[in-house]
């Protein structure tokens, strides 16, 4: 019977969880010191990274704080874009030099100053309330707290200051007008006293008084439309040249919709439609009621309209330009809808102007002045009151947004956050160790399982031997104990190979390894001696002339060896002698010769062979690594069978597979592979094979877990 070969493949063999479990266990001095080394990194990292402390203060949104505008239908941003808008702001550079001039001098640094305090500020909104965080970052404690108010007050100043350049602008502006209409009104008064005095008392009839108080309201009501109209128009005009400045859109983007035309012209139709039903009727009228809300859902659809045709035009996510698309947008809706009821006031003017014109021509001249006045005296009316309510608005100018919380110095610092850091560091120095691992797997070129060594070499495991944990650095012999596991690896070994061949045909076995300290000499030896105890007749011979190593070991009477016998020194009878084992007897390797290849491939080498063979039944011959010398493949040619020593702790798989490969060239035949010095797992056996639970059978529980813990 013989052991059936193993087909060599260059393919990886696939790892299952347990190989990759015996990886991560093989490799665990790798793993621990790959994460302790992350790990300490990352401490250590933070002790030498000076610290950075933040700063915080917050401020809320007050909405009630804002001043009154001239037209309330201006004040259009969502209370989202607003902060955001006010979230700029506080980054802005403009901000930012106002701190720097509320933190006074400051001792020369590299760079910008106005640049490091940006890079050093952070603004954020608190998530779900109407609140601003302003942030500040700094090595010393009080100095961020210092910065972060010094930010704080700085923002707030800059939101009042605007807040009443705002205030101011509206009341120049309606006192400009206020002046034009008063010189108007002047006029008119003047116009119509010089008419009285030149003309004495015109009675009018009472339709026709009527019918003038009519025209007057309605012409004060164009005048003050058109007034409205204007200043819509230049807030308009004003946010779409910034969002031109910013390169986002045109005024002509506005009429690239169709519906945006009809919407116009639709709210143009309603304000005529009212027009003319105030003419009739009460604000409270049901007909009055209805259009009026019909004017504002038209109002809302041409905002929606106008605000998707900016925002279309949109590439970023800016809150300023979101701001500034809402104010053009509500502006041009509030010009829109002021340009419909201009033309709706001037029809009706002129419809009621028309009534009065057949008139005789002194009453049809005082009508005129009598107008002119009313109408003069009604817009100075309404402004004069629009200009004292911005004069109480700009001297009540309070900002949008109050301190909540003022900027305290912090007790610990913000970065680096030590407990954050080592657990970050605990996680990646984890996956650093297991990659760690892999690749130490990855480049270990040695045999690890016997798996790999049958994938890589093609050739049966004859055995495997395992590790003994105490040696005194002589070549250990196995007892002769069914209670011992190192013997019964032997004893299998001797198995395997008298079943690998027909009975007889193997005289001569070569024992032999690719590389030094692989363990061929204590392979050769207790092979050598489970044969003996088999009842057959056996010879070891030490053929290793350049290391030998079993002389102290068996312990030979005579100091003679085989190098002695090959130079014709000693007789064969010499050389061979008796050991304290039965049927086993001993061919030392002799004195250190100069020329060992020479002498193993000589003729006399030959002859002591055959002569020695024809005295026992087998002959078992330990010889030089493969890789090491040529000794080994020059005994090789006169051997009936070589037995591959592999080692998982020295063994490289490209030395066995080279020594494979020239033992064959020559014609030897190799039996297959030991695998000698296995550790041992407790649980599973061998490198997971199952030999630790059948070697151990019939040992003491003590003496078994004793042997797998070594």
């Amino acid at each position: 019977m013989s052991v059936p070969a193993v087909t060599h493949t260059d393919a990886e063999p696939e790892l299952s969880l347990r190989d990759l479990l015996d990886v991560l266990l093989r490799r665990r001095r790798v793993i621990l010191v790959a994460f302790v080394a992350c790990l300490a990194g990352a401490v250590g990292g933070t002790f030498l990274v000076p610290p950075r402390y933040r700063a915080a203060a917050t401020v809320v949104l007050d909405r009630a704080g804002g001043t009154a505008t001239l037209f309330p239908e201006l004040a259009g941003l969502s209370t989202q874009t607003y902060l955001d808008t006010l979230a700029e702001v506080a980054r802005s550079r403009s901000v930012a030099e106002r701190a720097l001039r509320l933190l006074g001098p400051a001792p020369d640094e590299a760079g910008d100053p106005v640049e490091r305090l940006q890079g050093e500020l952070r603004v954020t909104r608190v998530r779900g309330a109407d609140m601003i965080r302003i942030e500040v970052t700094h090595h010393r404690p009080e100095e961020a707290a210092r910065r972060a108010q010094a930010v704080t007050e700085a923002f707030l100043a800059f939101l009042l200051e605007g807040r009443r350049t705002q205030a101011r602008a509206t009341r120049e502006f309606i006192e400009q007008q206020l002046a034009k209409v008063s010189r108007d009104l002047r006029s008119a008064e003047d116009a119509l006293l010089r008419f009285k005095l030149a003309h004495g008392e015109v009675s009018l009839p009472e339709e026709t008084r009527i019918r003038l108080e009519k025209l007057a309201d309605l012409s004060a009501q164009l005048v003050t439309t058109q007034t409205e109209r204007r200043a819509a128009e230049a807030q308009r005009d004003r946010a779409t040249e910034e969002l031109r400045r910013r390169d986002q859109i045109t005024p002509s983007t506005w009429v690239a919709s169709p519906l945006i035309q009809s919407l116009r012209q639709q709210l143009a139709s309603l304000e005529i439609q009212l027009a003319g039903l105030l003419e009739k009727f009460t604000e409270r009228h049901p007909d009055v009621v209805a259009t009026r809300a019909q004017i504002a859902e038209t109002q809302r659809r041409l905002e929606a309209e106008l605000r998707r045709s900016l925002l279309a035009q949109t590439y970023t996510v800016d809150p300023v330009y979101q701001g500034l698309v809402q104010q053009a947008v509500s502006a041009e809706v509030t010009a829109a809808t002021l340009r419909a009821r201009e033309e709706a006031l001037r029809q009706a003017v002129q419809r009621w102007t028309g009534e009065i014109r057949d008139l005789p021509p002194r009453e049809l001249a005082l009508v005129r002045l009598t107008r002119q006045q009313k109408v003069a005296e009604n817009v100075y009316l309404m402004l004069s009151q629009k200009y004292h309510e911005a004069r109480i608005a700009e001297a009540s100018v309070v900002p949008d947004l109050r301190v909540v919380d003022r900027a305290r110095p912090p007790d610990r610092p913000a970065f680096p956050q030590r407990g954050l850091v080592a657990g970050l560091g605990a996680v990646v120095g984890a996956f650093v160790a297991v990659a760690a691992a892999f690749v130490a797997e990855r480049l270990d070129s040695r045999f690890h399982r016997p798996d790999e060594a049958e994938q890589t070499l093609g050739l049966p495991m004859l055995a495997l031997v395992p590790h003994l944990r105490e040696t005194d650095g002589k070549v250990p012999l196995a007892e002769d104990s069914r209670r011992s596991v190192f013997a019964e690896s032997f004893r299998t070994l001797r198995t395997s190979v008298l079943y690998s061949a027909p009975e007889g045909s193997l005289r001569t076995l070569l024992v032999t390894s690719p590389e030094l300290g692989d363990g061929k000499s204590t392979v050769a030896a207790n092979l050598a001696l489970a044969l003996a105890r088999s009842g057959r007749r056996v010879a070891l011979v030490d053929a290793d002339l350049r290391r030998p190593s079993l002389l102290e070991v068996l312990e030979p009477p005579q100091p003679f060896g085989l190098s002695d016998h090959l130079v014709g020194e000693v007789s064969l009878d010499e050389v061979v002698q008796p050991t304290r084992y039965p049927n086993l007897v001993f061919v030392p390797a002799g004195r250190t010769a100069p020329n060992p290849a020479e002498l193993l491939g000589s003729q006399r080498m030959r002859d002591f062979l055959q002569r020695l063979r024809d005295r026992v039944d087998m002959l078992v011959v330990d010889s030089p690594p493969v890789m090491a010398v040529t000794d080994a493949v020059i005994l090789a040619r006169e051997s009936d069978g070589v037995v591959l020593v592999v080692n998982p702790g020295t063994t490289h798989r490209e030395a066995a597979v080279r020594a494979r490969r020239q033992l064959e060239a020559l014609g030897a035949r190799v039996l297959g592979f030991v695998f000698n010095d296995a550790p041992v797992d407790g649980r599973r056996g061998y490198y997971g094979y199952a030999y630790y639970g059948y070697y151990a059978y019939g040992e003491e529980p003590e003496e078994a877990q004793s042997r797998g813990r070594s």
